[in-house]
C-alpha cells in the first residue's frame, strides 16, 4: 500500500481483484469516464475491446466501482474470467436487433481501427466463441439489406483480438433503419 495515495491497493488489476477476494487467475478490466452506471455499461457495450469481456462466456464474476474527483468521474468494472472453454458463436448485436446505433465514434483505448481511420465508423459487429475455441477467418464482409458489400475492416482472432474473438466495422456509419448481416 502506498501511503501517498489514499485507497491504493495495487497497480495491476488482477492484484487489486485478489485484494478484494477474487481467487481466479484470469481477469479483465474496463474503465471509462462517465457519470452513471448505465452510461458506463452503454459505453462499454458500444465499443469493441471493452465489449468482449462483457459478452465472454468465460466471464464469471464482476465488481463495479466509481469515483468522482472534482469534474473527473471514473467508472471501473473488473471481470473475473474462468477457465478457457469452447462454445457456439455469440454475435453482437444479435440478428434482428432493433435501435442499434449506426456509428461508433471511437475514443476507445486501445483504438480498434487501423491507423489513420476517420471516425465515426459503422457500429461494431463482434463474435465471441471462448478462448479454447480455435477458428480462423479467411475473409470478412458485411452485407447490406440489398445484398451489397459494405466496405469495412475486420479485427482477426489471434491477431488484433484474442483467439475466440472477431470484430468488423464498416468504414462509414450505417444508415439508420437499415439492416446488415456478417457474410
Amino acid at each position: 500500500e502506498d501511503p501517498a495515495l489514499p485507497g491504493f491497493v495495487a497497480a495491476n488489476f488482477l492484484q487489486r481483484d485478489h485484494a478484494a477476494g477474487y481467487q481466479g487467475t484470469r481477469a479483465a478490466e474496463v474503465i471509462n469516464h462517465v457519470y452513471t452506471p448505465s452510461a458506463a455499461i452503454s459505453v462499454w457495450v458500444d465499443s469493441v475491446y471493452h465489449r468482449f469481456p462483457l459478452l465472454d462466456r468465460e466471464s464469471q464474476a464482476l465488481g463495479y466501482g466509481e469515483a468522482t474527483v472534482g469534474v473527473l468521474s471514473a467508472a471501473v468494472m473488473d471481470i473475473g474470467i474462468g477457465p478457457p472453454v469452447k462454445g457456439q458463436p455469440s454475435v453482437f448485436p444479435p440478428d434482428g436487433a432493433k435501435d442499434v446505433p449506426a456509428a461508433f465514434i471511437g475514443h476507445e483505448v486501445p483504438d480498434p481501427a487501423p491507423t489513420g481511420t476517420q471516425y465515426p465508423v459503422g457500429y461494431p459487429v463482434t463474435l465471441v466463441m471462448g478462448s479454447a475455441s480455435s477458428f480462423s477467418v479467411q475473409s470478412s464482409r458485411l452485407l447490406g439489406s440489398d445484398g451489397k458489400e459494405i466496405p469495412g475492416f475486420a479485427l482477426l482472432p489471434g491477431q488484433q483480438v484474442d483467439q475466440g474473438e472477431w470484430s468488423f466495422m464498416a468504414q462509414d456509419p450505417l444508415r439508420p433503419g437499415s439492416s446488415a448481416k456478417p457474410g
